[in-house]
């Protein structure tokens, strides 16, 4: 399906419930209570380092050329989403994170990361909740493997201030 026919769907909660993938309609489950309070926890954390320059969002809708998605958590310069102002963000976030879920496969979320680094993605992180570990993509395609006593850095995004990852699993 084509992204324009897929945002034209009509309901009111078709987009909460669907999702495109490379050109095929996905239905996408409701979060579980651990899924949607890392997800919280998450944008409170980053909001807490970014809030001046950038927005932190949990189930941010944004649109890639067959792609239709709504990330676990994000944070997007400001200054992007107020140029669009639109009600559907065209583009990849700045830092896009996805939380595992059996409703996401690795094949999906390696899928996500190469498209959003296509567009205009800085970082991609993935936190897997069963081993309290985040996995973080650079745009260079450094890949870093963060655990509880590590720190997420934000200097990709010209912060002075990191995340430590047991925060996230607090």
């Amino acid at each position: 399906m084509a992204l324009e026919e897929f945002l034209d769907q009509p309901g009111d909660t078709f987009h909460d419930f669907h999702e495109l993938h490379n050109g095929e309609v996905v239905e996408v489950p409701a979060p579980t209570l651990e899924h949607y309070q890392t997800q919280k926890r998450v944008v409170q954390l980053l909001s807490a380092r970014c809030a001046d320059r950038y927005t932190a969002d949990r189930e941010f809708y944004f649109t890639l050329p067959s792609e239709a998605r709504r990330a676990d958590a994000v944070m997007v310069f400001k200054q992007r989403i107020e140029d669009q102002g639109k009600r559907t963000f065209f583009g990849s976030p700045d830092l896009v994170i996805e939380i595992l879920s059996p409703s996401n496969s690795h094949l999906d979320v390696d899928h996500l990361r190469n498209a959003c680094f296509n567009d205009q993605c800085v970082e991609f992180w993935v936190i897997n909740l069963e081993i309290r570990m985040v996995t973080v993509y650079g745009r260079n395609r450094a890949v870093r493997l963060c655990i509880s006593g590590d720190e997420l850095s934000l200097s990709a995004f010209g912060i002075t201030s990191a995340i430590e990852v047991a925060s996230i699993f607090e």
